[in-house]
Formats: C-alpha cells, sequence, structure tokens
C-alpha cells in the first residue's frame, strides 16, 4: 500500500502527461546562498532530498558538483534521467524515511519536503535521515513552507484525492492528487531540529518559486 507522500508521484505523472512540469525552473536561492557561506566546494559530497524535476539538481550538475539528487517519486526520477540524459546515473529514487543510503555528505538539502509531511514520527524520521548522513562538519538545509506563525495540517488519507488546481505556468486548470501538507510555526520548527539531534545553525525566513511565505534552517550533527 502506498504511503501517503507518495502522492506526489501521481501528481507528477497527471501533470506530464499533459506535457507540462509542475514547477518552474528557477532554482531556490537558498541553496546557493548556504554554500556560499557555508563554502561547499566542488570537492563536496552532496545530496538533494525531494530533487523534483530537477531545478536545483541542474544548475548544480551543470557547474560540475558532486551531487546525488534523490525523490521519492520513481516518475520525477524518470523524468530528471529523461532530461538529463548525461548524468541520469546521479538521479536516483529514495524513500529517506524507511531507506538509508552507505555514505554520508557534506551538504544535504531538502526543499519543500518537510513540510509534505504531517505525522511527526515521519517528520522525525527525515530529520533523522540527514542527522545520520551528514559527516562531521557537514550542513543541512531544510526549506520548508510557513510564515512562521501559522500551524496547520490536512488529513493524510484525503491525500490521492483529486482536486482542481490551476497551473502556475500554463494557467490550465486540471484534476491532480491533493498530495499532503504541515506547516508549522517557528517555534515548533527549532524544536523539531533540535529532537532530531540536530545543531540549528541559522533559522530564518526566505522565499521560493510561487511561495511568498517559506522558512529555512541550516544544521549540523548533534554531537
Amino acid at each position: 500500500m502506498k504511503k501517503y507522500y507518495e502522492a506526489y508521484d501521481l501528481r507528477y505523472r497527471q501533470t506530464h502527461e499533459r506535457g507540462l512540469e509542475w514547477f518552474g525552473r528557477e532554482p531556490t536561492a537558498a541553496v546557493g546562498q548556504t554554500m556560499k557561506r557555508y563554502a561547499i566546494g566542488k570537492e563536496a559530497k552532496l545530496l538533494e532530498i525531494g530533487c523534483g524535476e530537477g531545478r536545483d539538481a541542474a544548475v548544480l550538475l551543470e557547474n560540475g558538483f558532486d551531487l546525488l539528487a534523490t525523490d521519492v517519486s520513481p516518475r520525477a526520477v524518470d523524468f530528471c534521467r529523461a532530461r538529463f540524459p548525461q548524468w541520469a546515473e546521479r538521479f536516483q529514487v529514495l524513500d529517506c524515511l524507511r531507506e538509508a543510503l552507505p555514505c554520508r555528505f557534506d551538504l544535504i538539502y531538502a526543499i519543500a519536503v518537510l513540510h509534505m509531511l504531517v505525522p511527526d514520527e515521519d517528520r522525525q524520521a527525515m530529520l533523522g535521515f540527514v542527522r545520520e548522513h551528514l559527516t562531521r562538519n557537514g550542513v543541512g538545509l531544510i526549506v520548508v513552507m510557513g510564515d512562521g506563525e501559522t500551524q496547520r495540517a490536512t488529513e493524510v488519507d484525503r491525500a490521492f484525492d483529486l482536486q482542481e488546481r490551476c497551473h502556475e505556468q500554463s494557467g490550465q486548470v486540471f484534476s491532480v492528487a491533493a498530495t499532503s501538507c504541515r506547516v508549522v510555526s517557528r517555534e515548533t520548527f527549532r524544536a523539531e531540529l533540535l529532537r532530531a539531534g540536530l545543531t540549528v545553525e541559522e533559522l530564518g525566513d526566505t522565499a521560493w518559486d510561487d511561495v511568498p511565505a517559506a522558512m529555512y534552517a541550516v544544521v549540523k550533527r548533534g554531537e
């Protein structure tokens, strides 16, 4: 039985069969900014959790970084492999709640992933994965929806329900999987990170794509 957080695989399929991409191609500014602040160079090993259609992976791979880009969605990974055949082996299906990788990374980033997870145990599983896969001095970047105050959550048993949505880039309206979302306050976000054994280097406000209210955290392994 599929997990609720796998509903995005259906949404990607529903969008791609129309010849569209769900997300835009503008890379997330926070990724490059964090790499610059923490001096992440091309000798570093990078991991992306939730690569989607490859908007952030594309920039890093084109610039020669050692990146493994992963997503729980087989459709997303297939899409990226077809779009970037020269880097096909750099894209991999991974459920970071239930699987592990055999190595650690100097930078792990997850853009718009944690807020797709609703139960506390799933959110802690993802954050625990980040901690266990960072090198001793490695840096983690987590970006989530949220204005720092609002808290809300969808029902996980409705994640595969169909709902009409307006496609941002084309203006077309069509039915896609509802998926899932949990938005937490800044205080809750910080508490979750600490509970997972991470140290919080930075926690602030940011924005990306069509999401005007978002938060970011830069974390390291707790000792």
